[in-house]
């Protein structure tokens, strides 16, 4: 367990590969140096299964990346609160946030939804398991220009409606390269990529995937498409 009465610095947090920890009970402190030195906080810690509400609250307003964050954490299930990341108003990357982890909870409808800041979601649910993946999970992410792999080779039941709606920014090509590659899905909602004016191909985005469901208007007003 990780709680008050454990050493909360900087450097140890920074430090992720806390092998024993199975359940987090308080929310963290206040580090207000550490804007970027939460990226790998959780990382390998393979047998994590629980965070509390407001983990990050006290941080929220510094923090920049969360890179890593709960990456390799294989035994799982890790359960995620749903209000997990809100007020972040700083936060920039979630570059492999989950990769290689096993979320055990629904990713909650617009998780990320509206972060004007957002530019890095590359691999951030690559090789993960989990049920659900909600609606408008990145939409109006206007500032969203990386999400390479951002869901490769994961296994997902079921994504949500307009995961990148209005994700104006996302451009071509190695930024968006092999954002659904090898997924294994039974159902990817409507509207994926509406409004993504500046996207130029879909055989770039899905291939060798295994979606069993892709719903409608999936790139509607793409207007660039051109394969």
């Amino acid at each position: 367990h990780m709680s008050k009465g454990s050493d909360y610095s900087g450097i140890k947090i920074k430090a992720g590969e806390h092998n024993t920890i199975t359940d987090v009970l308080d929310v963290l402190p206040s580090l207000p140096t550490m804007g970027d030195g939460f990226a790998k906080c959780f990382y390998k810690c393979p047998y994590l299964k629980s965070v509390p509400e407001g983990l990050f609250d006290n941080n929220a307003d510094q923090i920049t990346t969360l890179e890593s964050a709960f990456s390799y954490i294989t035994t799982g299930p890790l359960s995620v609160p749903g209000n997990l990341y809100k007020g972040m108003s700083k936060l920039t990357s979630i570059s492999h946030l989950y990769d290689h982890s096993v979320p055990g909870s629904d990713i909650p409808d617009g998780w990320f939804e509206g972060n004007t800041v957002l530019t890095d979601v590359s691999y951030c649910f690559s090789n993960a398991t989990l049920d659900k993946c909600g609606d408008n999970t990145f939409k109006d992410c206007t500032a969203l220009s990386n999400i390479h792999e951002a869901f490769s080779s994961a296994s997902i039941n079921s994504i949500g409606n307009a995961t990148f709606k209005n994700c104006t920014a996302i451009t071509p090509v190695n930024s968006y390269f092999g954002t659904f590659s090898r997924i294994k899905c039974n159902s990817l909602g409507n509207e994926t990529f509406a409004n993504c004016t500046q996207l130029t191909s879909a055989r770039d985005i899905f291939f060798y995937i295994n979606i069993k469901r892709i719903g409608e208007r999936t790139f509607a007003n793409c207007v660039n498409i051109n394969d």
